[in-house]
């Protein structure tokens, strides 16, 4: 199973256990999180060269 697929997992598990007003909110916020993340703008990432952003992204979220 790719590394993708299990984190998705987890997310998803994470959400069936909240009641369902929070379920919304947590969403969004994960959404909005992975938009940045996926961007590559960690706040210390901003001063790096973006050019090999997936690899160093892989190595720090293990």
């Amino acid at each position: 199973m790719s590394k993708r697929t299990r984190k998705r997992q987890i997310m998803k598990a994470k959400l069936m256990s909240l009641p369902p007003y929070q379920r919304k909110r947590y969403k969004a916020l994960n959404i909005i999180a992975n938009a940045i993340c996926s961007c590559g703008i960690s706040i210390n990432e901003l001063s790096k060269s973006k050019k090999h952003h997936s690899v160093t992204n892989r190595k720090r979220w293990k």
